[in-house]
């Protein structure tokens, strides 16, 4: 019984990294731009490839089919993972790579992409050699299954809702401030991505580009001078995290990695 329940976790969690890559597409697709392995037009392919894995090691852990094809798959995905990010964090020295964005907005695992990943391998080795499989009717199996697509079912329904609800805060505050093409970018100076996107603001400075700032008065009006850009200070509950907003007309697309769209595009 253990060794199924260790399954459904592992399952869970990479269903909770598909769902958390799927409603942020474009922001992965990027992620796969920035670790340089694949030439930047075959990204889209790559990263389907990706969730076609992790949708599959769910189906696969939680109906324990494929029971050795699933780990070995697993154990190579997560090794694969952590290899490319050892490699970005030792060519960039970065100490933003201490977090990922495997998992979302649920932090705690996205804390220590090396270590974690290193855990998981850990684990599954360990539940494959020592826990022996128990039969459960394949009845149970898919009642098991069916609950935990039901749930992230309801959280994706939720994630749509808020989704539409924000964007129409964000479409009515640009339309107040008289924007209707361009990029508007939503700051925070507290971020740890702040630094690295004042970096890239500095040297590719461009005029299409409108920064709502949340931070003090004077740094604002410092900013503004040194990315040469217009800069306007907003509150700080408006803004939980950063994102970039590509402006066409009544209508806006999103990306949630500002420093690597501001890189790519």
């Amino acid at each position: 019984m253990i060794n199924y329940s260790i399954n459904i976790i592992l399952g869970s969690l990479f269903l909770l990294a598909f769902y958390a890559k799927v409603i942020s597409i474009k922001d992965f697709n990027l992620e796969i731009i920035d670790y340089k392995v694949v030439p930047r037009r075959l990204a889209p392919i790559a990263a389907v490839c990706v969730l076609s894995l992790e949708l599959g090691l769910f189906f696969s852990f939680t109906l324990s089919k494929y029971y050795f094809l699933s780990n070995a798959v697993a154990i190579c995905l997560l090794s694969i993972f952590t290899i490319f990010t050892y490699l970005k964090k030792q060519s960039k020295k970065d100490s933003s790579l201490k977090t990922c964005t495997c998992f979302g907005n649920v932090k705690l695992l996205n804390k220590y992409p090396i270590q974690r990943n290193l855990l998981l391998i850990t684990v599954i080795i360990v539940n494959y050699s020592f826990f022996s499989t128990v039969q459960i009717k394949i009845q149970t199996k898919l009642v098991v299954m069916l609950s935990i697509l039901l749930i992230f079912l309801i959280f994706i329904c939720i994630y749509l809702v808020n989704k539409k609800r924000t964007t129409n805060i964000v479409i009515d505050f640009l339309a107040n401030q008289k924007l209707n093409k361009g990029l508007a970018i939503f700051l925070d100076y507290k971020s740890d991505s702040f630094s690295e996107i004042d970096s890239i603001l500095s040297i590719n400075k461009q005029d299409s580009i409108v920064v709502f700032l949340s931070g003090p008065a004077w740094l604002v009006k410092g900013k503004e001078k040194k990315w040469n850009t217009r800069v306007v200070l907003v509150d700080s509950d408006f803004i939980s995290e950063d994102f970039i907003s590509i402006i066409k007309g009544k209508s806006i697309q999103t990306y949630n990695n500002v420093s690597l769209y501001l890189k790519y595009n």
